[in-house]
């Protein structure tokens, strides 16, 4: 959605370890089958960044994250022959939480995918973060979406189902933590 520029765009993936690789791959291949252009042409699944320093800031975090160990999959170059501020989208594994793709917000079309291996490590991964405006939990089982999502520290926790709020663009939801407060260390006019 809007080449991940939307506050409430998945960020990070956390995937049960026993699925991981099938998850994985099935990731890369719809990725891979995206077209990325003019929005405004018939076909296409994704457009530009919105601005340069958004491009840049994407790139930024994807070579953090290779740098620090993680895998780029495929994505995060530029097509051939767009110009503008487009960059294919990006799948990555081997992330971790040292890397800023995984602790910043991102904006831009970038899926790390990092394996949990219990429960109790998926809530504590998903919690360690600054920010709070929204999560989804995926499974097939009631009790444990039910649980996770009363331990997932968000304003909003969706169960199998993520942009809940596009059906109705004046629906009012909100995070918690640091979502959407202005950085209070800075000067005020």
């Amino acid at each position: 959605m809007n080449s991940g520029q939307s506050c409430a765009s998945v960020e990070r993936v956390y995937v049960a370890e026993e699925i991981e690789k099938e998850f994985t791959e099935r990731v890369i291949a719809l990725t891979r089958s995206m077209k990325v252009g003019n929005p405004l042409e018939p076909g296409v699944d994704m457009g530009p960044m919105t601005t340069l320093g958004q491009l840049r800031l994407v790139q930024d975090h994807l070579a953090d994250a290779k740098a620090k160990g993680a895998n780029i999959l495929c994505g995060g170059e530029k097509p051939d022959g767009l110009p503008g501020y487009f960059i294919t989208p990006a799948v990555l594994n081997n992330a971790d939480h040292s890397m800023r793709i995984m602790t910043e917000e991102t904006f831009g079309p970038t899926l790390p995918i990092m394996p949990f291996y219990a429960l109790d490590d998926a809530v504590a991964l998903a919690n360690d973060s600054v920010y709070g405006l929204t999560a989804s939990v995926w499974t097939r089982d009631r009790k444990t979406a039910a649980w996770l999502a009363e331990r997932i520290e968000a304003g909003t926790v969706t169960i199998n189902d993520h942009m809940f709020s596009f059906t109705e663009p004046r629906a009012i939801w909100g995070g918690i933590k640091q979502t959407g407060m202005a950085d209070r260390t800075a000067p005020t006019a």
